[in-house]
């Protein structure tokens, strides 16, 4: 569904002459971090999640290649807010510390968490700056913080157990992402 509805939109946005599509991909397109990635950083998606974001990204590229419509890559990671779904690592923490009174931290991964506020700061922002069109972005604070520190976090506040265990080799290892070309050319400062 994500690569269909991903080239439904494209097609659209050709059709009604739309000035520039703006893709929402991530960071689980690199993989496993072999430095703290810049937008150049190897791509070698572990997931079906990600390799489906790359497959979106080089989707914009062909279309602007063949249909002429302006694109801007953003590649947010390990977004969190108060309504967040418990889907994400920071939500299934909180509704397993208050279903069960515990949660379990897989591993000692460090993830960029990603305030919501300020990476829809930051598309607002590429969707209207013409320096912008036809890049692609990291979009995080560029600020790592472990699974188990966020889980200190959540303990501090709602208490509850925290239960460590090995890291889940499904899940890339991954860390902070350099965000400064965003922030240098959109002007970018997350706030959170």
């Amino acid at each position: 569904n994500m690569v269909v509805a991903t080239a439904v939109i494209l097609n659209l946005c050709v059709k009604y002459n739309v000035r520039r599509f703006v893709f929402s991909s991530s960071s689980l397109v690199y993989g496993d971090f072999e430095y703290t990635p810049d937008e150049a950083h190897p791509r070698n998606p572990m997931t079906l999640y990600g390799s489906y974001k790359l497959q979106g990204e080089n989707m914009c590229k062909i279309w602007n290649r063949e249909h002429g419509l302006n694109y801007t890559i953003m590649r947010p990671s390990a977004l969190y807010c108060t309504r967040d779904m418990i889907v994400r690592v920071i939500g299934k923490m909180v509704w397993s510390v208050l279903n069960t009174g515990k949660m379990t931290v897989q591993g000692n991964n460090k993830l960029d968490f990603s305030w919501v506020d300020d990476v829809a700061d930051a598309f607002a922002r590429v969707s209207v700056n013409p320096l912008c069109e036809n890049q692609t972005f990291n979009c995080t604070r560029g600020n790592g913080r472990t699974i188990l520190e966020a889980a200190e976090l959540i303990q501090k506040h709602l208490g509850g157990e925290i239960i460590t265990d090995d890291h889940d080799g499904f899940y890339p290892k991954r860390g902070a992402l350099n965000s400064d070309k965003l922030k240098s050319i959109a002007g970018w400062n997350p706030t959170v």
